[in-house]
């Protein structure tokens, strides 16, 4: 008997950026693109656009009132949680870089928002992603 057709086959892994919903109960949004055409930084692929950028393109089309964040946090894209997907090229590992908000759930969400595989996916914390006190 032939396999059975899956979506799953057609993931692709990605890096990118993105942003968890302010009561950390799931990803607010985000920005992906498959490893192989990531921008090479270093011994990294990784996702060209700033947060800042990306944070600035949202709020001017709408998107982060649309989806009810509130206009202090629409003014400072660093005061939601968010982080980082890379690929490392010579370990062929993925490094996810969060603050100190992120908790062992999350890892889930994020793994399945970019199709991370689980056995090459490390999560570290980095202080720049931390919110701001």
């Amino acid at each position: 008997m032939p396999n059975a057709f899956s979506f799953d086959d057609l993931a692709v892994p990605q890096v990118g950026i993105f942003w968890l919903t302010p009561d950390l109960s799931g990803i607010l949004c985000g920005s992906t693109l498959p490893v192989d055409e990531g921008e090479l930084y270093g011994d990294y692929r990784i996702f060209p656009t700033s947060h800042a950028d990306h944070w600035e393109h949202l709020n001017a089309k709408g998107f982060l009132r649309f989806v009810g964040i509130s206009r202090v946090l629409r003014d400072d894209y660093c005061a939601v949680p968010r982080g980082r997907v890379s690929f490392h090229i010579p370990s062929g590992r993925f490094k996810v870089y969060v603050g100190s908000y992120f908790k062992s759930g999350h890892a889930d969400l994020v793994r399945l928002y970019f199709y991370l595989p689980a056995d090459t996916t490390d999560f570290e914390h980095d202080d720049h992603y931390d919110l701001p006190r």
